[in-house]
């Protein structure tokens, strides 16, 4: 039972940080000003869709 909170709950950190990843790196990529709207909107699409 623990275990299974346990898995659930590091899964969704792990879920987050990748997500986290993505928005930096759509960014970047998009220097900074032109980035920050598809970035954000690619995040949620991910979210959305898990």
């Amino acid at each position: 039972m623990i275990g299974r909170a346990a898995d659930k709950i590091f899964t969704r950190v792990f879920i987050f940080l990748i997500m986290t990843v993505y928005f930096w790196i759509y960014t970047v990529a998009g220097l900074v000003v032109l980035g920050i709207g598809p970035a954000f909107r690619t995040v949620t699409e991910m979210h959305m869709d898990k």
